[in-house]
């Protein structure tokens, strides 16, 4: 069985990972694309932001 130490720090790993994912949704909006991609995608810099 998993030490509850181990749980709380898999949680606050997830828990930090989903944050990251909203805020590069939120902020790939603010910015225009840098460039666009053949299939329709883009890559936009405050959409990376907080990958970094």
């Amino acid at each position: 069985m998993m030490k509850l130490e181990e749980a709380k720090a898999k949680t606050k790993v997830i828990a930090e990972g989903a944050i990251v994912i909203a805020l590069s949704v939120l902020l790939r909006g603010i910015l225009p694309p840098i460039f666009r991609l053949p299939q329709g995608g883009f890559v936009s810099a405050a959409g990376m932001a907080p990958l970094f």
